[in-house]
């Protein structure tokens, strides 16, 4: 470690191994050779006024790097050379950032509760601009579920009234692929999986049904 600092929360990369240090007060972000371990990079999370070694900081992705920095309300973005790139707001005109974030494809999607009921915002990690972001489901739906990957982000909005709906939009462009509603409401929180024509929803919490599988058209 470099002189003074600790490691905290690890995460891999294809080439490279990323650590949160803890440098005395400070939080910042380190790179490693996975082959011997050599240390590549530090970095402060925010150099203008840093941030504290004891705040809520967690790796949404590593390539490219995103961090969720709790204390700045905001999600940071660093090079592979550890250089800041983009910042992404966690509350702004696009509403407040929740739990639903993925990254694929070069682009963080987030759902918000921005609009009139709720949105998917695509953001640009690189430059924090947000390159399209569409209203999404209604006053009686709450969001289920997000994934993205390989050039499409899909979405599960929960009803209590109205049942599941699957969304599946183009990453790039933001434009709607498919609109399903199934008839049962499972609820609960997600995660979604792709498998071959199925999308597979797991719950946590001891629900009484932990997996679900919708079947794409």
């Amino acid at each position: 470690m470099p002189k003074g600092c600790v490691p905290g929360k690890v995460a891999a990369a294809s080439k490279q191994v990323l650590a949160m240090l803890a440098c005395g007060t400070e939080a910042k972000l380190a790179a490693f050779d996975p082959t011997d371990g050599r240390a590549r990079w530090t970095v402060p999370l925010d150099a203008r006024r840093g941030v504290d070694a004891r705040g809520n900081v967690a790796f949404t992705s590593t390539e490219p790097i995103v961090l969720r920095v709790d204390e700045v309300s905001a999600f940071l973005a660093f090079g592979p050379d550890g250089r800041p790139r983009g910042r992404i707001e966690s509350t702004g005109a696009h509403g407040s950032i929740g739990g639903n974030v993925a990254v694929s494809d070069g682009r963080l999607f987030a759902l918000t509760d921005g609009g009139s009921w709720g949105l998917l915002v695509a953001f640009d990690p690189a430059t924090g601009g947000e390159p399209w972001r569409t209203d999404l489901g209604g006053a009686r739906f709450n969001a289920g579920g997000l994934h993205a990957e390989g050039g499409r982000v899909m979405a599960v909005l929960t009803s209590d009234k109205y049942g599941d709906n699957l969304y599946v939009y183009d990453a790039v462009t933001g434009d709607e692929e498919e609109d399903r509603a199934f008839r049962e409401r499972i609820g609960g929180a997600w995660d979604l999986f792709p498998y071959k024509d199925f999308v597979i929803g797991v719950r946590t919490g001891g629900s009484v049904r932990p997996f679900s599988a919708y079947k794409r058209w």
